[in-house]
């Protein structure tokens, strides 16, 4: 993770990135020029009571700012780096900029290291060692002998382009982790006094080159990674349950709230399901842990609507044509939104396509003995005739 990433983009940094690109000097310059002379101003409660918005005359008569509130002249400023943000530019601004540092670090681009790493590190290690990254997150993953060694390159080669741009590695947020096999000697070990240490450390340096030591925890269960916990040890209970629990707790707390029972459902269809939804459909749960995570919502269901314990659970799933309530279930959307995603991936073709493939042959091998092949839809194509397969 980057600190403040967006505040701290230095201009030159930006022309670099546009020019990269093939965009003119002067072009990549209108561009970052846009910012000049804006104001910054600290959203406190003086500047919200007594801001005033230009009119569009105004702004073509030459007023440069947006906006201006008597008395908050002290409390603005003219910031002279970064990228701003809640605008189409600052989006593609920050991919042009963190693509640099993509390229920088990936150990397939050998002509932007020294010779002496070239030779310390073989292709099929290089390939297997892609970073990718959203937003200012980076995740790298290694595999191979020489993983542990590669993983270090990296974050040398990262803190680098980060002290000559001005950037800001944050070690507090760095979570190292061994998934497979572990070595022994990167189990934990106690020292003269007893205490616990981890032996592996992966090093990092701020802007004065100093380093910084963060250990290698081969214990980590989990990862979370853009808001899902990612499993790491083929033992995926602990993100289920960390994720049922946030939903049993979401669900409680509704339920002591003032509303109508309609209200109430409104709020699990719109808030609490798509937040339950996001996790959901991207993890390798069981389909006994989906159905289970269909319990909290159903006694939630019972107690807003006073239904007795002995009625059937599919009263509230099934649709209103048989009699049902026709209310959504977890574990049927997820499963939904998982094929969906399957299949787009390979109406994209390439290496999703691929990918997916890979995945569904792995399927019958581990569900069907019998090597039953399953069936799998493919996506519409909508045409001037109809829909078609």
């Amino acid at each position: 993770d980057i600190k403040r990433a967006f505040d701290s983009i230095p201009r030159n940094l930006l022309l670099l990135a546009w020019m990269r690109m093939g965009i003119s000097k002067g072009v990549a310059e209108w561009f970052i020029e846009q910012d000049d002379g804006g104001l910054s101003t600290l959203d406190t409660p003086l500047y919200a009571n007594n801001c005033r918005l230009h009119s569009h005359s105004d702004m073509l008569r030459g007023k440069k700012h947006m906006s201006a509130a008597a008395g908050t002249e002290d409390y603005s400023f003219q910031a002279e780096r970064g990228i701003g943000q809640g605008e189409s530019a600052s989006s593609l601004q920050w991919t042009l900029l963190y693509d640099m540092v993509l390229e920088w670090i990936d150990p397939r681009n050998r002509h932007l290291h020294s010779e002496e790493n070239n030779r310390a590190y073989c292709d099929s290690t290089a390939q297997s060692a892609v970073p990718f990254a959203y937003a200012d997150d980076l995740a790298t993953c290694s595999a191979g002998p020489q993983a542990e060694y590669i993983q270090q390159l990296q974050a040398t080669w990262l803190s680098a382009f980060c002290a000559f741009s001005g950037l800001a590695i944050h070690p507090g947020k760095i979570k190292a982790t061994i998934v497979g096999q572990i070595h022994p000697k990167h189990l934990p070990r106690k020292d003269s006094e007893g205490e616990t240490f981890l032996p592996s450390q992966l090093t990092v340096y701020d802007h004065q080159w100093q380093p910084i030591r963060c250990p290698i925890d081969p214990a980590l269960t989990t990862y979370k990674y853009l808001g899902v916990q990612l499993d790491l040890r083929g033992c995926n209970s602990d993100a289920f349950d960390r994720v049922k629990e946030r939903a049993t707790a979401m669900l409680s707390h509704l339920l002591i709230q003032p509303g109508s029972p309609q209200v109430k459902i409104d709020y699990i269809r719109f808030k609490i399901m798509p937040i339950i939804l996001y996790p959901a459909q991207v993890s390798n749960w069981s389909l006994a842990q989906y159905r289970s995570l269909d319990k909290p919502f159903t006694q939630t269901y019972r107690k807003l609507l006073s239904i007795p314990r002995t009625a059937p659970d599919a009263l509230f799933y099934l649709p209103t044509k048989y009699c049902g309530m026709g209310l959504p279930r977890v574990s049927d959307l997820a499963q939904k939104y998982k094929w969906n995603n399957m299949l787009r991936c390979q109406a994209l073709g390439g290496a999703n396509e691929r990918c997916m493939n890979r995945l569904l042959d792995r399927i019958p091998a581990k569900r069907h003995p019998r090597q039953t092949p399953i069936r799998v839809i493919q996506p519409c194509h909508e045409t001037a005739k109809g829909c078609q397969r």
